[in-house]
């Protein structure tokens, strides 16, 4: 097994283009400010894919092929934050719309 330690920087071309992609797709607004967590948070998935450079990857998840890791970069990239059911409008809000309006069937989610 290679072991490849990635020093590179992602660059502002590289940055651009997982920028763009990951808005256009999942709606995810990645300013340029963003670069450096991006560039943190991406480097684990070169790593394992033993790549050597963002642009190597950029490539790659780019590519036919690609399709998979892509669903990597997004959960690599993104910060999961659930607000539901952390405030009490919430559960009134199912109570009084959601609730009354069911029609015995199993609530799908």
């Amino acid at each position: 097994m290679r072991i490849i330690q990635s020093t590179n920087h992602l660059g502002k071309r590289e940055f651009n283009i997982i920028s763009e992609f990951i808005y256009t797709h999942f709606g995810i607004l990645l300013p340029i400010n963003k670069k450096t967590l991006v560039e943190a948070r991406l480097q684990k998935r070169l790593l394992i894919l033993q790549m050597s450079s963002f642009k190597e990857y950029v490539h790659f998840v780019m590519s036919p092929g690609g399709e998979e890791e892509v669903l990597y970069m997004v959960d690599s990239i993104s910060t999961n934050k659930t607000s539901f059911f952390r405030e009490w409008n919430h559960f009134v809000f199912m109570a009084k719309e959601l609730l009354p309006n069911h029609e015995k069937k199993p609530l799908k989610y």
